[in-house]
């Protein structure tokens, strides 16, 4: 019986998804909230809408690897 690989996901992705997590976070704090994080420099009409876009696309590589990785262990390969 072949031993299976661990999972290992890469720190560039873990990093990726934290910063995308923080700019959802503060995405959904200005827009529910009504709290300004942010100095009013960075002000514009749809700020929210722009951190929360942008910390849904930073956190999207990880999952995509982690389906990639569930989908080829199903097939029986394993990622390297």
């Amino acid at each position: 019986m072949a031993q299976e690989a661990p999972f290992k996901l890469p720190i560039n992705l873990i990093l990726l998804d934290g910063v995308g997590a923080v700019l959802l976070a503060l995405g959904l704090a200005e827009h529910f909230a009504g709290l300004d994080v942010l100095p009013t420099a960075l002000s514009f009409e749809y700020r929210a809408y722009v951190l929360m876009a942008a910390g849904i696309v930073l956190m999207l590589p990880l999952v995509l690897y982690m389906l990639n990785w569930a989908r080829s262990r199903s097939e029986g390969r394993v990622l390297k």
